[in-house]
């Protein structure tokens, strides 16, 4: 079965048709969730991408030094990120986080030239169960970004 896409000005991202994708915008942000079709009536959202114009004083430079602020104000001060750090991701530069929370999760902060693009996936459905499908899905959903010129 084909899988669906939903695409920014920059980045593309694929997702498994039996995943419900929903989009807001939210000023010049635009927010997109991904939840399998089998917990679209929950909250609970497995992977959101946020994109964030960069313009004047927003630079990537300076999202560097907020992204941290930014992921406690997303999931609580009391959240521990014990990892934070620079990576390259299909040739860009990223910031990779991990979050430690009731549901573990990784972020990361996709710089794409004219917009940053946060990536969290949230790495369980249940707090001590581990989900080895969706830890599938989710690195399938990771490796089908492809950057826009």
């Amino acid at each position: 079965m084909a899988w669906d896409v939903v695409k920014y000005s920059k980045i593309s991202v694929m997702y498994p048709p039996t995943w419900h994708m929903t989009k807001e915008s939210l000023g010049a942000q635009t927010r997109v969730t991904l939840t399998p079709d089998s917990m679209k009536s929950l909250e609970m959202r497995l992977v959101e991408i946020y994109e964030f114009p960069l313009t004047g004083n927003h630079t990537y430079e300076s999202f560097k030094t907020i992204f941290p602020a930014m992921l406690k104000a997303k999931f609580g001060s009391e959240v521990q990120i014990p990892k934070i750090e620079e990576i390259s991701f299909k040739d860009h530069m990223a910031l990779y986080a991990d979050i430690k929370s009731e549901l573990p999760s990784k972020a990361y902060a996709l710089n794409a030239g004219s917009a940053i693009y946060v990536i969290i996936l949230q790495q369980r459905r249940w707090i001590h169960t581990p989900d080895p499908g969706m830890e599938r899905d989710e690195k399938a959903i990771l490796n089908s970004i492809t950057f826009h010129k």
